[in-house]
């Protein structure tokens, strides 16, 4: 009997146990279900996401093949998603540098390194029609229970390459009309440091290139009163009233953007002066802030000593009349 009781008393025990074994198994399967709802979740917010991106997005498994392809990879490569899941990523890689690509890609599967990792590259791909695509991508790999993958996100920037190109043949040929011109042209900060000029400015003043960069323009203009030689081996006097007419300069400049045939007198290296018919225009920045200004200038130091004299003898002839 003692035997029995004993035998009862275990098997008791042991269904005590079972029943809390059973109890922590459910609580586990609860878990593992709600697990897998987050996880579907996750993964129907990142398909959502990932489809509406404007990037292409594309994952390829360990294998090499295609597992996700986005609208906006359709749209790039003319694939649809039905014809590239499935397939070799090759399909949108140029034969010339498939090699190179099979290449790299089984060493980051194998290693899980590669050098194209989480950073941004521009490369050539191509699209269902053979045709050449330019774009930017980036890559990454990420392991799950279900193996390793690669992820890359691309943007085609052919049109941005295009548009770039245009933008320096423009800026060669203003650079080239800029440098041709007979006229001085000089740049400046919004500080007044000078920051580009041209030969002819360069030639109108006697300076290098070296020796006008970065100084403040006033350094080369007339700062005070008084008896200064010009290029031309006569003098000139200059009065206070120019040096206000400079200072209604600089207002209108920035009160209208613009300043046309405004008399100005430069020092040139050699100490002399010339005078310039002066044009100048503000630098704006998006929120209409002066960033500087170009000024053009017009060597009129012969011109306006003919004016001077042709005034001197008018009044030596309304003098005598």
């Amino acid at each position: 009997m003692k035997d029995e009781r004993k035998t009862k008393s275990q098997l008791l025990e042991e269904l005590s146990a079972l029943r809390k074994q059973n109890v922590a198994l459910e609580k586990s399967v609860v878990q593992l279900e709600q697990t897998r709802e987050t996880l579907i979740e996750s993964e129907g917010q990142f398909h959502s996401v990932a489809q509406n991106a404007n990037e292409a997005i594309i994952t390829v498994n360990c294998k090499g093949n295609i597992i996700f392809w986005n609208e906006a990879a359709e749209a790039i490569f003319g694939y649809s998603a039905k014809e590239a899941e499935g397939k070799p990523f090759t399909i949108i890689v140029p034969e010339r540098i498939k090699k190179m690509n099979c290449d790299g890609f089984w060493k980051a599967i194998k290693t899980g390194e590669s050098n194209v990792f989480d950073k941004i590259v521009e490369t050539v791909m191509v699209d269902k029609d053979g045709r050449e695509v330019l774009v930017e991508t980036s890559r990454s790999l990420w392991k799950t229970s279900r193996g390793t993958f690669i992820t890359a996100i691309l943007r085609d920037i052919g049109e941005r390459k295009t548009a770039e190109e245009e933008l320096r043949k423009v800026k060669d040929h203003l650079e080239n009309m800029i440098e041709s011109s007979l006229d001085g042209i000089v740049a400046v900060d919004g500080e007044g440091c000078i920051t580009k000029v041209n030969k002819a400015f360069l030639s109108l003043l006697g300076y290098e290139e070296c020796d006008v960069e970065g100084k403040h323009i006033s350094a080369f203009a007339i700062k005070e009163v008084g008896e200064y030689e010009l290029i031309t081996g006569d003098t000139i006097e200059i009065y206070g009233k120019y040096f206000d007419d400079q200072k209604t300069m600089v207002a209108e400049l920035l009160g209208q953007g613009t300043v046309k045939g405004l008399k100005s007198y430069f020092v040139r290296k050699d100490g002399k002066v010339v005078v310039c018919e002066q044009n100048k225009s503000a630098l704006f920045d998006e929120g209409e802030k002066v960033t500087g200004a170009v000024g053009i200038l017009k060597d009129i130091t012969e011109s306006s000593k003919s004016e001077g004299e042709l005034s001197r003898m008018r009044d030596h002839l309304d003098n005598i009349i």
